[in-house]
């Protein structure tokens, strides 16, 4: 992959990442956690918290990642719209 692509195209790329790791976020979520035992016992429930803040974690650093994308894409848009228009000649 060129360097430009991803210099000129890093809000896009960032918001990418943000998606991937609410996808690994949910599948570890899934995989280690899963659903919790109805009646557990101190040790699986302990486990089964530990987990879950593992999987909130990734959830967390996957949102940072789409905000600062989608900030960044719109700001993008904005400064194009900007520059881009035409202004009238006098």
């Amino acid at each position: 992959m060129p360097k430009t692509f991803l210099i000129r195209n890093w809000p896009l790329v960032t918001s990418m990442i943000g998606i991937l790791l609410a996808v690994a976020g949910l599948s570890y979520e899934i995989i280690f956690a899963g659903i919790p035992y109805q009646d557990p016992t101190p040790e699986i429930l302990n486990n089964y918290h530990h987990q879950t803040a593992i999987a909130q974690r990734i959830y967390t650093v996957a949102y940072v990642f789409c905000l600062i994308g989608a900030l960044s894409l719109f700001g993008k848009f904005i400064h194009r719209e900007i520059t881009q228009r035409k202004r009238p000649k006098l």
